[in-house]
Order: C-alpha cells, then structure tokens, then sequence
C-alpha cells in the first residue's frame, strides 16, 4: 500500500482541490514561519499509483455531462497511431512512466505524446483527453488498435 504525505498552505482555500483527488488532513495545521500548514496524506490503495490514477480518471468521465459529438474533420480525428495507442493507455488509468515501460519509450517520449494528445483534442488533462477520445468512438480498447 503506497501513501503521500505533504503539507498544504491555506488549507481552507485549497482543500477543493486536493479532497476530490483523496488528500485528506492529519492532525492539526502547524505554524511555518507565520503560516499555517496543513499536513495532509494520500492513500493510493488498490494498485497503488496506477490504480488510483485509473479510479480518478473514471470519476471523473463517469461524472461529466456528454459534450456535443466531435466533428470527424476536427484535429482529434487526426490523432496519429502512436497517439491513438497511448490515448488508450490513459484511458486505462496508466501513468507516463508505465506508458513508457509498456510502449519500451522514454518517459520524456511518453509525455511528449500525451501533451500532443492534449493539443490535438484541445483537453487539459487526462479525464477530458479520454472523455474526447470515447466521444470519438476510441474506447481505451479501439484506440490502441486504431489507425489514424
């Protein structure tokens, strides 16, 4: 079982952030140079990183209304084969880093796709790149074997 444990400053303000994604408080915040800090932990659970990514990102898509169905001739339909593949990956909750070891990439290559995905699809992270890409008829499934 893997856990984070960090320090959050403004607590108040920053809390709806980090409780969607699992952050929660322990003890009491303490004073850091006149400022309140808040120790916080993250229990990754089942699957450590990889499977809270995966339960994250399915929260997240499961929880977004449907947007209007994308236009076959707009830059998502013109993801390459590479991109299509590692779209499915993230779709499967996978990590840059396990992208990489299961494509036999670098990490860097792995992220550069993923930022090319985001571009393309016009996203901003990995819930609205797979929300696009089911929208486009990729499931997770259909992407990896997807031809551009």
């Amino acid at each position: 079982q893997s856990r984070l444990y960090s320090a959050m400053a403004r607590p108040d303000a920053l809390a709806p952030i980090f409780e969607p994604l699992g952050f929660a408080p322990v003890g009491r915040p303490v004073d850091v140079g006149g400022a309140p800090q808040q120790p916080v932990w993250l229990d990754f659970g089942p699957g450590s990183v990889e499977g809270w990514l995966r339960r994250l990102v399915g929260a997240e898509v499961a929880g977004e209304e449907a947007a209007a169905a994308v236009d076959a001739t707009a830059p998502a339909a013109r993801l390459s084969r590479r991109e299509a593949e590692v779209l499915g990956l993230i779709g499967e909750g996978y990590t840059n880093r396990a992208i990489a070891a299961r494509l036999v990439i670098s990490e860097k290559t792995a992220g550069r796709h993923v930022e090319n995905i985001f571009c393309k699809l016009g996203v901003h992270n990995r819930a609205q790149a797979v929300r696009v890409g089911t929208q486009m008829g990729r499931s997770p499934d259909a992407a990896r074997g997807a031809a551009p």
